[in-house]
Order: structure tokens, then C-alpha cells, then sequence
């Protein structure tokens, strides 16, 4: 046998030949040469670790695994007990599982780095084909086979090129603004196959007991716990519908499983029967009071915290990873729970942490309009930054089920909360040591659960508080503020409020963190020799808490804001800048790459992790000196340049109105109005506070904000949950719906779709009653919005105030259908609509959640003609195909629009939200009309849009770069660069013109022999040679611009 052999040399010293292996890899990856491999015995290390792929859902065949399940559930079932029914039905969804598998599920992988992200079947495919025709070529050595194994390479290459774009633009769109910027560098670096080591392994691992210990310290197992209170809620108690069990498990994310390697994925793919069987075992389980063993069972995988010390025990975070049919049960637990704990008022009303319509910004706003009124009343505010120690981890399960007991919940769902709470086993692992711990305190930190549980536990805070004292909490994050001049009241005010903290905390068992705690006094009395002396200058304030003085600093940081005393937001400003300038060298580095270098990719990762970092709390400082906002400005512009291709002398609107972003400062302010329409329900204690600035005569910044506020006349409408206990056993018996005829008409070309869809129609529903048919619509324009119903024995037409949308007015035809059908004779009716997106949102159990006011009174009136043996089908039809009923509903919604009756209706905040957005847009197309500068790109693009000028098209980033330095009119060519000082002439080398783009078209010497090539293609899309680039590009003959780029690109020619 020959042995392969290699033209390159290897030299290595004398000692080290002998233990040195070296061979030649029979395959050229790529290469010109044959790659030599030298393996170097390891030494002193950590030996390789094997990992073991337990992930059911990889690689497993879906239609085999319901077969698998409806196959096992056909067989004869013994009765059981309610564990071990539970028992065999996990046990048999994972041996399903297994059976559907398409490879092999129990891989262990012999080498330290994991898989490169975006490799699959058919890049492997192609590689093994690439490989086979190679060494077919090695043995033969004919023309032939080295032809046909280059052909493979190059379809290898461009076929992984594919797999390596399309997989980075699927990650960029699933980006949410929550992305760590360690995380986008972990996986630009997966893209090129390149892994760090990790740095926690490089150090010792006697961190993993101490941090065990401290996630399930020494605590004796709390006494069983009884409800001894009569009565209570029962009908918490009551067993769970499919209806509960649906909407779960549509809520639940494919997370990580516990140690029963279940993923919900899993779950979500059995057949009705078998959820039915599962919900079936869920309820057995609740109804006796039964914890599965493997529910008790908690995977803690310890993250490490940036910046932190690996050898630390405090560097890391738990994440604990539970059983997801726990976190199943626990779900349908919380909708339950989080509805009868809003309803009953037993959440504090200081309290913004995970609930429904509050977040941070509320927190923020509250906080920023108590010190400008405090600044108002000349007064200072002082705030004590508390911090909760462990604040999960320290909650007493048997105190928190006494605390539900008092509140009235229902005496078995305590008990099986109390059950589920009290006792988990948790398990330990770093990769060199394992720690087995059991926890009888606490809650889990990967249980829904835990937050609203949290918030009811401490939801007596209140009580502490002094008569002039106010709190605002967001989870276990807490400020404390008082507004006085005098700095001993103050002081009085603030540590009694602390003293009574102190005991409130020592009743739950939970303990506030002194070295945590912050102080700060926000002034903005000036620095005078009186002023000194009354202490109203930086007022001495001592407090203390637990006997420990609570330090004094000068600024905080409070979600995630930055509050300086002065409220200046220096230093926010700063930090922002900082933060950000370390996700722009991530931006510039993929900016860098061939597969994610596309002008759409980069905005798209732009708006996500960088813009929403500059505009996160802009509530607070977007109205601060214009010198401070030009810091964040200058991020926007240099972010923008770099996904455009510009050059820097760029004019900056003009870069924004090319890539369809708006100006940072109109951005912020359209944010802080729409948060305004938000809080106008969920929070008006924000805009109370406005009012009171604004009638005390405030001349803050702030209020132009408010002020915009009231110019856009919101009137919102605080809209009802909608009752799900009403629905049926399955929410699909109250409605049905049809979207079969987007597949019948999918391949009608458009321009036959009015002479083919009818007849369709009619061979589809002809056989319906005709009395049974309702058709609807809703219409826009300018003058207004309009909806109506039609059947053939009576119709309807109504006008909606503004604002509204088509989506709102679609469903109003609907509810105002389903009103005419309550009048009739029960039996089985079919509405048919043109607005697929209404079917989206009626057609599955996710509606219950909706808060649309027409999808709430839609469910309500479909629950009522359920009841009354009414049967709803929802049917989507194409719209202006010729379909006689749906052109008549459309005619009479146009008819509404004008001659309508007004439709009286409540009209929820969402539907202002768009006012806003109009508003900065005029701003920002009256500052685009009025700016000196990019006059050129005016002519071309008159209009702002928030889209950028290529939305829609599929060219390259080259094709895209190109275009818009021509748009933009700066290019690096002597026509410009004259203008700015970087050229000492604007006369073309040749001598006969200006050396600019329509010079070197159409006139340059220097690209004559190229030319009639260029004039041939011009001619042959039936245009005119010589046109100016100004006049194609306002045109936007796209064909034109192509043909002059693929000119530029075979001539040389660089902008």
C-alpha cells in the first residue's frame, strides 16, 4: 500500500522526535497542499472530558413519535396508582422518544469543543461526497475524476457558505434587546469554529461546596403544614381543563429539562389523546396531593458572573433546571393564582416586579417624577437603595401557605403548594466535583412560580412605611424615599421607617444587605454659606440599618439607570457610551465577515443590542442637555456608517434617512410618550405626578414630554381580564376555523386569481345554507375607520372612532356578526372573513390571554352561544377575488366609514400608541425639509421611512455599499474629496471633466475599452445611455443601477 506523503517540511529538536506522531491527512480541506497533522503528547492538564448528548428532541422523527405515543396509549391500561401512572407515562415518552430517533441519541464526543452551530446532515453529506471523489482521483489520477472532485469541492464550499449565512441571519432575527454581549461573542466565534477555553476550568474547583452550601444552607426540615382556617377559595381548587392545560403549554419555552431529560417539546408534540391522559395524571396528582420524586429533583448548572473572580464561590449564579412536567403543572398553577391575587388586591400596589402591564419603567418614572417635585417644592429627596440577601432562596414555605391560608385561597391548592414548596434535592456539578445538598427553604429560581409567590410574600411592606415616606419595589429590588427640607426630619422619618423594616424582614426570615444598601440625597439647592447651614446643601443624613451606618454616594444605580444627586446624568451618559462602545467593536468585528457582513444583518443586530442599550430608561435623561445626548448620538451615526458602507464624511440625517432609523432624540421622545399612554391605565400615579408639576407651574425639560402627551388627546379605557373559567372543556367546541383556502389558491397566478377564486369559492361552500352565511370587513381611510357585516337577509355598517386600526375593525365585523347570529335559531353558522391575521388570533387557546377588548368580547358572546347549542366557524376568503358576499361587506364597510352609525366603545391604549409614532415622524420629515446639508440625497429621497432605501431587494452588501455612497453623494472620488479638503484637484486624471461617478461612466478616457459593454447592457433594457446617477437613482431603476455596478465592479472602478 502506498503511503501518502507530503512536499512540505516538518523540523522539530532531537528530543522531542520521539515522541512526537506525525501523519499526512488523505484529504486537502480546501488546501492546495495535503495537511500534515503533529500530535504533541499532552501534558500537565486536565484530560479531555467526555459529554453526553441527552437532548431527545435533536435528531428524533416527529410523525413516529405520536405514532409511538397513539400506539401505547391504543394498548389495554391497568388501573395504577396515581404515582405510578405518572411514572409510566414519563417513562414512556421517553422510550417513544428514543424509538423516533433518526440517529444515534447517547453520542459521546471524543473531543473538547462542541459542534460548529450551523453544520448539519447535508453539509456532512457534502463533505463525504467531496471526500470520496478525492480519493477516487488519488487512485486513478484522470483528468476526469480530479474535474469531478473540484465540481464537489466548490458545491461543498458554496453549500456551507449557505448553511453559514442563513444560520447567522436566523440567530440575528431571534434577537431580543436582553442579549449579553458574552453571548454575542461566544457565538460570532462559533461561527469560525473557534472556542475559548473556559476559564473556570483553568482553576481549582473547591468553589462548588461552599457555593452549594450557600444556595440550600442548614435548615431542618420545616413541620407539614395543615390549613386550619374554614373555607377559602375552592374554586382554586377545582381540577384543571384542557382549556388551562392548552394555554400552559403553548406559554412553556423549549428550556432546558431536569434530570428526567424531558423537554417541552416533548410534550407539545403528543397527540390530543395523550395530553388528554396527561392532564388526566396532572389532575390525579394536584387533586391527592402527590410530588413525583423527580419533581423534588433540581439540576443547578453554575453560571459564571462577568468580571468575577472563577475561583470564587460568590462569582457564580445558580440556574436551577427543574422537571418541565413540573413546570407544566406549575404554569397552569400561576394563571390561576396570578388572576385570584390581582382581583383580591393581595399584591402591593408599590410592587412593579413581574406583573402584567408594569415593568422597571414604571419604577423609573415614579422615581424621577417624585424628585422633580421635590425639586419643585424646594425640598430635597433622600432614597435608601435597598438589597434583599438571597431574597428567593430565604422564603419560608411554611409561613408563605399561612400567609395564602389568611388570604382565603382554597385549602388544596395550599396544601399542594405547601408540598411542592418544602422539600427538593439539588444537584451540583462543575465537571471536576459533585455536590448533592437537600433544601427545605427557599424557592426554586427556574419556577414561574417563585416571582408572583415573592410578591405576595413580602406584599405587606407597606405597613413599615412612615406617614411621609414612600417605597417602590420591582422584585426584591426596593427604594426607599422621603421629600423634606428639613434634613432631620428626614433622618427621623427614614430610620424609623428602617427600624420597622428590620423586624418586618426578621418575621419573614428574609435579611436586608447593609454593605448593599445605598443612600443618596438628590439637591439642587446651590452651594451658598446659608444654605450650608440650614443643611439643605448636601444634607449630613446618618442612618443605619442592622447598627451598621448605610453608605452615602454621590450617584446609584437603580435598574439599570444611573441617578446622579444633581440629576444631571453625567455619569449614565458615561456608562451608556462605555457599554456600548463594547458592542460596536462586536458590531465592527461581524461587519468584518463574509457571512454576516449583509447592511440588513447589521441594523437588525444594531437595533437589538446596541440601540436598545442607548434608549433602556431614556424616560429619565432623554430631555437632558443637548451636549450629553450628542454622546449617544455620535454611537448611533458610527453603528449606521458601518451597516451602510459610508464614509465618514457622511452628513449624519443623512445616514438615518438611508437606513430608515430615526434620529436617536425623536426616538427617545416617542418611547417616553408611548410609555405615557401605557401608565395613563396600568400606572397613573406617573401622570398624577405631571399633573401636579404642571399645575404648579414646573419648567422642566421634562415636561415638553407631558405636554405632547396632552396635545394627542389619549383617552384610554382600562380593559377587563377575560373569564376563561366561562370556556367549554376544549376551547376549539366554541369555535372553528378554516384557513384550507390559502393552499387551494397558492398556486393561481395573481393576475387569474378574479376569474378562478370564485369559482372555487363556490365548488368549496356552495353546499352551506345561505341563511348561515355571514360575510365581514373592515375599511380605512382618511376620513376614518368602518366595519359591517352582510348576509343575504340582513346587513349592518358602523363607523369607529379614532383611533383605530383595520386589525380592531376586522374583529368589530366579527363581534357585530356574531351579535345578528344571538338572534337566531340555534344551529350551526359560518363567518367568513378576508383578515387572516383576525383567524390568527381567534383560531387558538392564546386569545384567552389577549388583552384586544373585541377578542375579549368575542370569547365572552362565543362561550354564551355555546351554551345556547350555537356551533361558530370562522373562515378566512382572499379579498377583491370576486367573491359576491365578501365584495359587498367591503362596500358596506367603505359605507361606514362616512355614513356610519358611531359604535360605542371602550378604546384601550394600544390603539394610541401609534399617535406617537406620527408625531416624531412629522418632527423628523420637517427637520429633514429644513437641514442645510444632504440636499442631494433630499432630491432623491424626499419622504423619511423607517425602512431602509433596499427593503425588499436581495443584493449584495458590495451592490448596497456602493448605491448608497452615490445616494449619499460622498464617494472617494476627486469630485469629493476636493469638498472635503482630501484632494487637491477635482479634474479627472484624464483632463476632460470633473472626477465624479457620471464623469467616469460615461466621458473617462481611462474606462473607454469597457464602455461599450456598459452602453450595450443600457440599451438592452430599452433605456438611454448617459443618463445622470442623481436622475436613476430617484427613479429607482434598480436594473439601471445593477448594470452600472457589475460596469464598476469588472472595470475597477472604487468608490
Amino acid at each position: 500500500m502506498t503511503r501518502p506523503s507530503a512536499l512540505d517540511l516538518s523540523l522539530c529538536s532531537a528530543s522531542m522526535m520521539q515522541s512526537i506522531k506525525w501523519k499526512v491527512i488523505p484529504d486537502p480541506l480546501d488546501s492546495d497542499h495535503l495537511p500534515i497533522l503533529i500530535s504533541i503528547p499532552e501534558g500537565k492538564g486536565t484530560p479531555a472530558k467526555t459529554t453526553f448528548n441527552g437532548d431527545l428532541t435533536m435528531k428524533i422523527d416527529w410523525q413516529k413519535y405520536t405514532e409511538l405515543v397513539a400506539a401505547w396509549l391504543s394498548l389495554e391500561m391497568e388501573v395504577v396508582s396515581p404515582s405510578e401512572e405518572y411514572y409510566k407515562f414519563s417513562r414512556s415518552i421517553t422510550e417513544c422518544a428514543l424509538r423516533a430517533q433518526k440517529g444515534r441519541t447517547h453520542q459521546v464526543r471524543s473531543f473538547k469543543r462542541p459542534p460548529i452551530p450551523w453544520w448539519d446532515s447535508d453539509c456532512q453529506a457534502a463533505t463525504i461526497a467531496k471526500r470520496r471523489a478525492f480519493a477516487e482521483f488519488c487512485n486513478a489520477g484522470s483528468r476526469a475524476l480530479y474535474e469531478k472532485y473540484k465540481a464537489l469541492e466548490r458545491k461543498c464550499k458554496n453549500l456551507c457558505k449557505a448553511k453559514k449565512r442563513g444560520h447567522w441571519r436566523t440567530y440575528v432575527n431571534s434577537l431580543d434587546p436582553a442579549t449579553s454581549l458574552s453571548s454575542l461573542w461566544k457565538k460570532a466565534k462559533s461561527m469560525r469554529a473557534y472556542y475559548p477555553a473556559n476559564e473556570s476550568e483553568s482553576h481549582t474547583a473547591d468553589w462548588l461546596k461552599p457555593f452549594a452550601r450557600k444556595i440550600c444552607p442548614d435548615f431542618a426540615p420545616e413541620r407539614n403544614f395543615e390549613q386550619t382556617v374554614a373555607g377559602g377559595n375552592h374554586s382554586l381548587d377545582k381540577s384543571f381543563t384542557m382549556v388551562e392545560f392548552s394555554l400552559a403549554l403553548m406559554s412553556s419555552k423549549n428550556s432546558a429539562p431536569g434530570r428526567d431529560n424531558i423537554k417541552i417539546k416533548l410534550i407539545q408534540n403528543l397527540p390530543d389523546l395523550a395530553k388528554k391522559r396527561l392532564l388526566h395524571v396532572l389532575n390525579n396528582l394536584f387533586s391527592l396531593n402527590i410530588i413525583p420524586p423527580p419533581w423534588r429533583e433540581v439540576r443547578v448548572v453554575a453560571s459564571l458572573k462577568n468580571g468575577k473572580p472563577p475561583s470564587d464561590h460568590t462569582s457564580y449564579r445558580p440556574i436551577a433546571m427543574l422537571s418541565c412536567l413540573r413546570k407544566l403543572l406549575e404554569r397552569m398553577l400561576l394563571f390561576r393564582l396570578e388572576g385570584w391575587l390581582e382581583e383580591n388586591n393581595h399584591l402591593s400596589n408599590t410592587q412593579y416586579g413581574f406583573r402584567k402591564s408594569r415593568s422597571t419603567n414604571d419604577c423609573l418614572a415614579l422615581l424621577t417624577t417624585e424628585i422633580e417635585l421635590a425639586h419643585l417644592r424646594k425640598q430635597n429627596l433622600t432614597a435608601v437603595f435597598l438589597d434583599i440577601q438571597g431574597a428567593f432562596d430565604s422564603v419560608s414555605p411554611h409561613k408563605l401557605c399561612k400567609k395564602l391560608e389568611l388570604a382565603g385561597i382554597g385549602p388544596k391548592m395550599n396544601r399542594f403548594l405547601f408540598n411542592l414548596l418544602s422539600e427538593k434535592t439539588m444537584f451540583f456539578d462543575n465537571g471536576h466535583n459533585q455536590e448533592i445538598r437537600s433544601s427545605f427553604f427557599g424557592l426554586p429560581q427556574g419556577s414561574c412560580l417563585s416571582p408572583i409567590l415573592y410578591n405576595f410574600y413580602t406584599n405587606d411592606i407597606n405597613a413599615c412605611l412612615e406617614p411621609n415616606c414612600n417605597i417602590i419595589q420591582f422584585a426584591d429590588d426596593g427604594v426607599l424615599t422621603v421629600a423634606c427640607r428639613d434634613p432631620e426630619k428626614a433622618k427621623v422619618a427614614l430610620q424609623a421607617t428602617l427600624n420597622k423594616l428590620e423586624n418586618w424582614a426578621n418575621d419573614l426570615g428574609i435579611r436586608f444587605s447593609p454593605r448593599k444598601t445605598e443612600q443618596i440625597s438628590f439637591c439642587f439647592f446651590s452651594n451658598t454659606a446659608g444654605n450650608i447651614r440650614k443643611g439643605l446643601f448636601d444634607p449630613k443624613i446618618d442612618i443605619t440599618l442592622y447598627g451598621e451606618t448605610i453608605n452615602k454616594v454621590e450617584s446609584v444605580k437603580y435598574l439599570g439607570v444611573w441617578f446622579d444627586k444633581r440629576l444631571r446624568w453625567d455619569k449614565h451618559i458615561v456608562e451608556q457610551a462605555r457599554k456600548c462602545s463594547r458592542r460596536v467593536n462586536f458590531l465592527r468585528t461581524v461587519t468584518g465577515f463574509w457571512w454576516g457582513a449583509h447592511p440588513i444583518d447589521i441594523l437588525r443586530l444594531y437595533k437589538t443590542t446596541i440601540l436598545s442599550v442607548l434608549e433602556y430608561g431614556s424616560f429619565c435623561f432623554h430631555r437632558t442637555a443637548k451636549t450629553r445626548i450628542k454622546i449617544l448620538e455620535r454611537i448611533q451615526y458610527r453603528c449606521l456608517r458601518m451597516a451602510m458602507g459610508c464614509m465618514k464624511s457622511t452628513h449624519n440625517m443623512s445616514l438615518e434617512v438611508m437606513s430608515g432609523v430615526m434620529p436617536l432624540k425623536l426616538r427617545m421622545e416617542q418611547l417616553a410618550l408611548r410609555y405615557l399612554i401605557r401608565a395613563s391605565t396600568s400606572n397613573p400615579q406617573v401622570v398624577n405626578n405631571f399633573e401636579r408639576l404642571q399645575d404648579a407651574g414646573c419648567r422642566s425639560k421634562i415636561m415638553e414630554t407631558f405636554r405632547d402627551f396632552v396635545s394627542l388627546h389619549v383617552v384610554a379605557d382600562n380593559i377587563p381580564r377575560f373569564d376563561h373559567t366561562a370556556l367549554p372543556e376544549a376551547y376549539d367546541s366554541i369555535l372553528t376555523t378554516d384557513t384550507s383556502f390559502r393552499e387551494d389558491i397558492d398556486s393561481i397566478p395573481h393576475d387569474l386569481g378574479g376569474s378562478t377564486i370564485p369559482a372555487i369559492f363556490k365548488e368549496k361552500y356552495s353546499h352551506l345554507d345561505v341563511d348561515a352565511q355571514f360575510y365581514t370587513d373592515g375599511s380605512s381611510s382618511s376620513q376614518g375607520t368602518g366595519c359591517a357585516y352582510y348576509n343575504y337577509s340582513s346587513e349592518a355598517f358602523y363607523k369607529l372612532e379614532k383611533p383605530c386600526s383595520i386589525f380592531i375593525a376586522e374583529l368589530a365585523a366579527i363581534f357585530c356578526a356574531l351579535t345578528k347570529i344571538n338572534t337566531k335559531a340555534p344551529g350551526e353558522y359560518f363567518i367568513f372573513t378576508d383578515s387572516l391575521s383576525a383567524v390568527e388570533a381567534l383560531k387558538s387557546v392564546k386569545a384567552i390571554r389577549s388583552s384586544n377588548i373585541f377578542v375579549n368580547k368575542i370569547l365572552e358572546l362565543l362561550c354564551e352561544l355555546f351554551d345556547k347549542e350555537f356551533r361558530i366557524s370562522l373562515i378566512w376568503i382572499p379579498a377583491h377575488c370576486g367573491i359576491p358576499g365578501n365584495e359587498k361587506a367591503d362596500a358596506l364597510a367603505k359605507k361606514g366609514v362616512v355614513e356610519g352609525t358611531l359604535y360605542n366603545r371602550p378604546t384601550p391604549p394600544y390603539e394610541f400608541l401609534r399617535l406617537p409614532q406620527q408625531l416624531c415622524l412629522s418632527r423628523w420629515q420637517q427637520m429633514w425639509e429644513t437641514d442645510e446639508l444632504g440636499r442631494f440625497l433630499f432630491s432623491i429621497t424626499p419622504q423619511v421611512s423607517l425602512r431602509p432605501w433596499f427593503s425588499g431587494l436581495t443584493e449584495n452588501r458590495a451592490f448596497i455599499r456602493m448605491m448608497s455612497r452615490l445616494r449619499s453623494n460622498h464617494f472617494a472620488l476627486g469630485a469629493h474629496l476636493h469638498r472635503i479638503d482630501l484632494a487637491q484637484s477635482k479634474i479627472c486624471g484624464c483632463g476632460l471633466g470633473f472626477h465624479d461617478v457620471d464623469h467616469l461612466l460615461w466621458a473617462c478616457a481611462e474606462y473607454e475599452a469597457g464602455r461599450p459593454v456598459l452602453i450595450g447592457a443600457v440599451l438592452a433594457l430599452s433605456r438611454h445611455p448617459a443618463v445622470p446617477i442623481r436622475d436613476i437613482l430617484a427613479a429607482g431603476d434598480f436594473e439601471y443601477l445593477r448594470v452600472i455596478y457589475r460596469f464598476a465592479m469588472e472595470s475597477g472602478l472604487t468608490l
